[in-house]
């Protein structure tokens, strides 16, 4: 049996950005060898109050409580000292370098001659996955893994710093349906030991399927922690949201009759000889495993890579989309799968991304119209609901 007693507490956490409360006033405990799933919508809290755990930020006022000691870290090797460790979403792994190099990475062992100590770090890092039930070789260079068995590696990156808390940041986003039930499995033998599971995911059957306590956020607040067992799926969206949903998704207006969009012998990258139709109003599912093609599809539609043979038609008519800029002007919209690499500059701020694919109609001579700018991408934000640090109102025209 494992102690009733929290391994930590979180109690009344704020945070501040400029302008901008992003935790008000937050509570949180956490058990030993529990899994404790965190729910909510995107910018209600959830990341900002793991990081401030696992050490990656400082909060600006409350408590944090460790094995009834009150503690504040400054960095996240503060917080792995004393077992807190998280594994995000995008890996932090080094992929040139081997399983056991990336395990014990700034720890390698060394010799009494001050070199690396290659026996027992090897040894050492097999046992790690030996631990976890994992058959790959230690020796094997991170590159040449599978996703799952990078995640995996993140796993046992925390059980060599001694983790008692793990906090997982939707670690099934790029995992198959087999791959997802090795990780449960996994889960629960790390509960087994003691190990503390936080669990973030907007996948709420696997919420409901792993976790044994949830607590839900919104704007910044807490709102409540049910046992998983006592509440049901339409309670914690209620919670998450504000208000009760009697159907999460609206009515559509669907026509069934009228083509929108077709897609005629596409042959390209990865694709060959894909026919479809879309009708207006409709949302078509083009799904498939990773490497079937589905996504590659996708940037053939958008011009994003070359199409060798077929023709695109929009309302009955043959449209060119053989560049981004073509199919845009044709009123063809993308979403990447991969937001950091393909979908955002990440040294740009919100505004000039959302502003990024309309700069022409944006240029009056040969600059920017700021005004016009701002009242487009306000539009947006409200639109969207996306959540920013600073407040719009106090951007720069």
């Amino acid at each position: 049996m494992h102690s009733t007693e929290p391994i930590l507490k979180m109690e009344q956490i704020v945070k501040l950005f400029p302008g901008v409360r992003a935790l008000d006033g937050v509570s949180l405990d956490v058990l030993p060898g529990e899994v404790h799933a965190l729910c909510g919508e995107n910018g209600a809290g959830k990341s900002t109050l793991m990081k401030i755990i696992s050490g990656a930020q400082p909060y600006t006022s409350g408590k944090m409580v460790v094995d009834g000691q009150e503690v504040r870290f400054h960095s996240t090797k503060d917080a792995e000292k004393i077992g807190i460790a998280m594994i995000y979403q995008e890996f932090n792994l080094v992929s040139d370098l081997s399983v056991a190099e990336n395990l014990y990475l700034g720890r390698l062992p060394s010799t009494r001659f001050g070199n690396v100590d290659w026996e027992t770090l090897n040894q050492n890092a097999q046992q790690t996955l030996t631990r976890l039930g994992l058959k790959f070789s230690c020796k094997t260079k991170i590159k040449n893994l599978s996703v799952a068995e990078a995640q995996m590696t993140e796993i046992a990156k925390c059980l060599t710093i001694g983790a008692r808390i793990i906090i997982m940041d939707e670690p099934t986003a790029a995992l198959t349906e087999e791959e997802i039930g090795v990780l449960f499995e996994i889960i629960q033998d790390l509960k087994k030991q003691g190990i503390s599971i936080l669990y973030i995911s907007h996948r709420m059957d696997e919420i409901f399927n792993i976790s044994d306590r949830i607590t839900v956020f919104r704007d910044g607040k807490y709102i409540a922690t049910k046992q998983t067992a006592e509440t049901n799926y339409d309670e914690i969206v209620a919670m998450m949201v504000g208000k009760n949903v009697s159907a999460l998704y609206p009515v559509r207006d669907y026509h069934p009759e009228e083509v929108i969009f077709e897609a005629k012998g596409i042959d390209g990258k990865g694709v060959h000889q894909v026919s479809f139709q879309l009708h207006k109003g409709e949302i078509l599912g083009i799904v498939g495993l990773l490497g079937a093609g589905n996504i590659e599809l996708s940037k053939l539609i958008y011009g994003a890579n070359p199409l060798k043979n077929g023709k695109f038609y929009l309302n009955g008519t043959e449209v060119d989309c053989s560049s981004p800029a073509k199919a845009l002007k044709a009123g063809i919209g993308f979403v990447s799968d991969d937001r950091k690499q393909e979908g955002l500059v990440l040294i740009r701020s919100v505004k000039e991304n959302i502003s990024l694919p309309s700069l022409k109609k944006l240029v009056h001579n040969v600059w920017i119209d700021k005004k016009k700018e701002q009242e487009m991408v306000l539009k947006n934000i409200k639109k969207l609901n996306i959540k920013v640090l600073i407040p719009v109102s106090l951007w720069e025209i």
